[in-house]
Formats: C-alpha cells, sequence, structure tokens
C-alpha cells in the first residue's frame, strides 16, 4: 500500500512539473511586455444631418368624438298621502329591556363559531373518536395553550385535531356588552370506518 502511494506521488509531481514547464515556454514573450499602451487614435467623423422627406408613421389627426346626450328617464316616484311625523318634536330611543339594557345594545351570549377547518385524520382503518377542549379569546381566537386532549381512541387521531382547532375563529362571547373569555368549549371528532 505503502509503495503503490510513494509511486503515484511520484508520477503526479512528475507529470505537474513537466505541465507547469510546457506552459512556460508557450507563455514565455522574451522579456518584452506583452501589453504595450498606445496612445489613442482620434477619427475624425463628420455626420449631416437631413430630414427625412415624407414621416414613417404619420398619424391621422385624432377627431374629437361627437358628445352622446344622456338619456331621459321618466320616472314619477310614488306619492304618500299621509302626513309625516312633526320635525320640530325629538325622536324617541327604545326604553329597553327590564333589566335596564338599551334595546341597540347586544345580548349576552356565548361564542359562535365563525370559521372551523376540518382535522385532516389520515391512515384511518377503524371507526375512532376524539374529544377535545379548549378556551376562545375575547377577540374571538382560539388559546393554543389550553387546548386539552380529553378522549381519544388513537394518539394518531390528537395532533391533526389539535393543528385544526387552533385555526378555528369565534365571535366572541358577550357579557353586559363586552367581550370576553370562554372557557370549556367541548368538541368531538367521530370518524367512520372506510368501507
Amino acid at each position: 500500500m505503502l509503495m503503490r502511494l510513494s509511486g503515484s506521488v511520484t508520477v503526479a509531481a512528475l507529470l505537474t512539473a513537466i505541465l507547469y514547464y510546457s506552459l512556460n515556454l508557450l507563455i514565455d514573450t522574451g522579456g518584452t511586455p506583452v501589453f504595450t499602451e498606445a496612445p489613442p487614435r482620434i477619427i475624425p467623423t463628420i455626420h449631416e444631418y437631413k430630414e427625412p422627406e415624407k414621416p414613417i408613421h404619420e398619424r391621422p389627426p385624432v377627431r374629437p368624438a361627437k358628445p352622446v346626450p344622456p338619456p331621459i328617464i321618466d320616472f314619477t316616484g310614488p306619492t304618500i298621502d299621509r302626513p309625516g311625523p312633526p320635525i320640530d318634536k325629538p325622536i324617541d330611543l327604545p326604553k329597553g329591556d327590564d333589566d335596564g339594557r338599551p334595546a341597540w345594545k347586544e345580548r349576552d351570549r356565548d361564542a359562535q363559531p365563525i370559521f372551523r377547518q376540518e382535522p385532516n385524520f389520515r391512515n384511518i382503518t377503524q371507526a375512532e373518536y376524539i374529544t377535545l377542549q379548549f378556551d376562545v379569546r375575547p377577540d374571538g381566537s382560539v388559546d393554543r395553550n389550553s387546548i386539552e386532549i380529553l378522549q381519544a381512541t388513537s394518539s394518531k387521531l390528537e395532533r391533526p385535531a389539535a393543528q385544526a382547532v387552533r385555526k378555528w375563529k369565534y365571535r366572541s362571547k358577550l357579557v353586559n356588552g363586552e367581550a370576553v373569555w370562554q372557557r370549556g368549549i367541548r368538541v368531538a371528532f367521530k370518524i367512520a370506518a372506510p368501507e
């Protein structure tokens, strides 16, 4: 092994030396510089400009379009024979419900789903199910840290279900007209066995 290595190194060194000297002979100029700067040559040029006899691309003059009169619409609106309310009197807003809340304020409500993406369950060979619990923030997004797996027939369902629930959006829960957290929303996915 050592003999082969030393022999190949010797042959490589010999070939390198031969190539170096042969290229040196090709490049050798005999001591004279290869590139010399010559003074720039000035070539006198005179150009006479001639007007073309006819323009190459002549466009016809643009004529303004004749204005089109607007269509005449004969419309007579409906007439009301009843007199309207007096203008000098202020308008009374509705008083509200028995609890004192004005009628135009939204009532209390639980969080309502706006957008739900279905989980992408793969390689399901039998009927399975998974139940999750999570919280909804006041802005309507699902709190990622609150997602909890309550029941699952297989651990391979947990990740796709949690990823889908993270993307869900809700109308936030309202209490006294203000958005608050909705805690403990439960959802179950039941996957039917493929046929």
